[in-house]
């Protein structure tokens, strides 16, 4: 904890002059470096579509406390009374950089009292430090998530007070999500989701023969998605009925 220590505890050292010095010469220096990155890239793709993007780390941990002592420690100097982001947004405008954040899936209640987390204010935080700044702002989440709780937290954070999201990332495509067909047939109902701006509030689960090997996952990307029928079959993955799903025509051929 930051009470444990001299420097980051309330009122301690960190409010001192020297520590503010300290403090700021450690973040404008990292500012700078990053600055430099970024003027190098944008050297090497000049001419070309590519669309840079900075990642900033989602150092949620002692975000309720007075000094943010883990993000100071990485040089973000954000504090209760100090917003850090906003001058990292302000460099990533000047270079024409997206705003690339984490931690979209996290829920505070979910993390230990003890941790004193604020992730979804931290992600509210740096959205709007990029729209001061004039920079886009996309995300993902910190954690492999496959189920529907984390699912809708991400889709709230991406429409956090109606904010535009540049993009989102998923992480990550791997056994757990392939190989399962519960946990596949919920990630093609977010996907699904976020492609549309709508809730699914009702999603069929895939039948147990495809629940081997990935064939569910074949079917899916397979079909057609400007033929709406099958795209109601494909959504489907064998289910008898699709609800929720504005204007898909009814489907009564067998799956």
């Amino acid at each position: 904890s930051v009470d444990h220590t001299e420097f980051f505890k309330a009122d301690g050292l960190w409010t001192t002059e020297q520590g503010e010095f300290f403090l700021e010469w450690y973040s404008a220096m990292l500012i700078a470096h990053g600055d430099a990155v970024l003027e190098r890239a944008q050297e090497a793709f000049k001419g070309s579509n590519i669309m840079l993007a900075a990642k900033v780390a989602g150092i949620h941990w002692q975000s309720k406390t007075q000094s943010h002592g883990p993000e100071l420690t990485a040089g973000y100097y954000n504090t209760e009374e100090r917003n850090g982001y906003l001058p990292i947004a302000q460099m990533f405008a000047k270079r024409g950089a997206v705003f690339d954040f984490t931690c979209l899936e996290m829920h505070n209640s979910e993390l230990p009292e003890w941790a004193r987390s604020a992730p979804e204010g931290l992600v509210h935080q740096c959205q709007e430090a990029a729209k001061q700044a004039g920079c886009l702002f996309a995300g993902e989440n910190a954690l492999p998530r496959v189920d529907r709780v984390g699912y809708v937290q991400m889709q709230d954070q991406c429409q956090h007070a109606g904010k535009v999201m540049a993009s989102f990332t998923y992480l990550r495509l791997n056994d757990h999500l392939m190989d399962d067909g519960q946990n596949w047939i919920e990630f093609a109902r977010f996907v699904a989701e976020m492609k549309s701006g709508r809730r699914f509030e009702f999603w069929t689960a895939p039948p147990a023969s495809k629940r081997q090997k990935r064939p569910h996952v074949r079917d899916h990307i397979d079909l057609d998605e400007s033929d709406l029928k099958r795209m109601s079959r494909m959504l489907r993955f064998g289910g008898r009925n699709i609800i929720g799903v504005d204007d898909a025509p009814p489907d009564n051929d067998p799956a």
